[in-house]
């Protein structure tokens, strides 16, 4: 099995976890506000990296468009939030989703590069099977709606940064940037969204914070940049669309969840999209 490959799996690895915590990160909302989540789980992860990589800032300078990374992730979380006040679930899983579609744009116009067939029927594909996936019966866009499309092009936004900057970089400094600006970012953002910072945590949100800090964080970003060496970006949102994949899966065995005929159905498509990006 070539390297590349390798890659790819680990990549599908990192969304397996993030799917897998979406339980995780419920139960700890339920004790904490977004924010302060985001800014302790962050800065957990940055002391970590931070530990593991130290070395690597001694000979690598940090480039603005590391800092460019972590503020496209950062306002990604934002807008997501605060859209989710104003619209359904359902509708923010679908546009969050719509990265796959807009990464390949963003790649022909910043990267100058010419998509196969196959990742332009991928990106569809997948598209198509977020519809389904998510049960929307019918579309119509609010000011939520708005919030979350700017929230899917800051992920696409960051995806493709990542891409742009991940051959030429030490993948622990742009990984490990860009986590400390959204942990900086979001501490900041607590009094302005007039959060409160408490100690009585549960066992359950420490344990959110833990594994959400190593394995959905610091492991899951540092991977994807090192993936982004060799990987398009178009290849990274598709894998990425299989995060409600895997978390309709962990709801099944974990929640008991059950997902409905439609959903496995978008399921599939999801799938069918990501595997015939690799036909070539």
């Amino acid at each position: 099995m070539s390297n590349k490959y390798i890659l790819f799996l680990a990549l599908l690895f990192v969304t397996l976890v993030w799917g897998s915590t979406f339980a995780l990160v419920k139960s700890a909302l339920d004790c904490m506000d977004p924010f302060y989540f985001l800014a302790v789980r962050f800065s957990l992860a940055s002391i970590i990296m931070l530990f593991i990589f130290k070395r690597s800032f001694l000979t690598h300078k940090i480039k603005p468009g590391y800092i460019l990374v972590g503020i496209f992730l950062f306002l990604g979380y934002v807008f997501q939030t605060i859209g989710l006040k104003y619209t359904t679930a359902s509708n923010a899983a679908f546009i969050t989703g719509l990265s796959v579609v807009i990464v390949p744009f963003l790649e022909i116009i910043f990267m100058k590069r010419r998509l196969p067939l196959t990742s332009i029927i991928g990106a569809v594909s997948s598209t198509i099977g977020l519809w389904f996936l998510t049960g929307l019966q019918s579309f119509s866009m609010n000011y939520g709606d708005i919030l979350v499309l700017i929230c899917a092009l800051c992920f696409a936004s960051q995806i493709i940064t990542v891409g742009i900057c991940a051959p030429n970089s030490d993948t622990g400094v742009i990984s490990t940037t860009q986590v400390i600006i959204v942990a900086i970012l979001s501490w900041l953002s607590i009094p302005i969204f007039r959060e409160r910072i408490h100690t009585d945590i549960s066992a359950t949100a420490i344990w959110a914070i833990v594994i959400t800090a190593i394995f959905a964080t610091a492991l899951a970003f540092y991977i994807q940049a090192l993936v982004q060496k060799v990987i398009n970006p178009t290849t990274i949102a598709l894998v990425f669309a299989t995060e409600p994949v895997f978390g309709g899966l962990f709801g099944y065995f974990i929640l008991r969840e059950v997902l409905s005929y439609s959903a496995l159905f978008g399921a599939g498509l999801i799938l069918f999209g990501m595997f015939v990006t690799q036909i070539p």
